[in-house]
């Protein structure tokens, strides 16, 4: 079955033929290849210039912030491992002073009299 009808969306004839399996098979007549008048507007060179020098000038700006992002992490990773690193000398240098003080009742190396 074939159904000849315009596309109010397309401006365009299009036609639509069903198959033995029940599927729709839609063909775009020449009519339909034509672009509507609002996108003539949008392949003005100069505006089409411009937008690819804008995503130019985005490539290289994401480019740049992955940098600076990989470098701000790779930062923080070696800060996190100074601070464990600080954190058990400081754990370890509580031990040595608590070892070190004399305990509660001891009086010199003497002995008693």
């Amino acid at each position: 079955m074939q159904v000849d009808r315009q596309d109010p969306h397309v401006g365009a004839d299009v036609v639509q033929a069903s198959s033995r399996s029940g599927e729709l098979t839609v063909r775009f007549l020449p009519s339909a290849v034509r672009p509507p008048p609002t996108i003539l507007c949008i392949l003005d060179p100069e505006l089409l210039d411009r937008i690819t020098t804008r995503r130019a000038e985005l490539d290289e700006l994401e480019e740049q912030l992955a940098t600076q992002l990989e470098a701000v992490r790779a930062e923080r990773d070696e800060l996190a491992v100074a601070e464990r690193v600080l954190e058990r000398v400081s754990e370890q240098l509580a031990e040595e002073r608590a070892s070190a003080r004399p305990m509660a009742g001891q009086v010199g190396a003497g002995g008693a009299c």
